[in-house]
């Protein structure tokens, strides 16, 4: 293969992976979930982090600080599993899809945490030898 077709195939299967990451970066950025707790009290909205982005209060009437914050609770995590669904439903059929939920939910995927950790054992060992010379 010519130098000047290998380079222009090159530079056409960046600019794919780079149209690729920004549609990525677009799709997870619209992920939105609206939820409700049982009663309809409190309705929240998060983002594909499960961040916060809107609370809002039905008429709260005679309920108790105890029973608003449960109700709070209950939205945010009911809001949180639709926006992980969402995620993976944006997410799916791309390569690696899983670590990047991961990463996306602010966790270190498994095989990453792994390689951590073995990395770090083999440093405590390598110091440990160097401390005993």
């Amino acid at each position: 293969m010519r130098t000047d077709v290998w380079l222009a195939d090159l530079q056409e299967q960046a600019r794919r992976r780079l149209e690729d990451a920004a549609e990525l970066q677009s799709r997870v950025a619209q992920v939105r979930a609206t939820a409700s707790d049982r009663s309809g009290t409190v309705t929240v909205t998060v983002d594909a982090t499960g961040h916060l982005l809107d609370v809002q209060y039905a008429s709260v009437g005679d309920l108790t600080p105890e029973r608003l914050r449960t109700a709070t609770l209950e939205a945010v995590a009911a809001a949180r599993a639709a926006g992980d669904a969402q995620l993976v439903r944006a997410t799916e059929g791309l390569v690696g899809a899983e670590s990047l939920q991961d990463m996306v939910r602010g966790r270190v995927p498994e095989e990453t945490r792994t390689a951590l950790e073995s990395e770090l054992a083999r440093y405590r060992d390598d110091a440990g030898r160097d401390a005993v010379r």
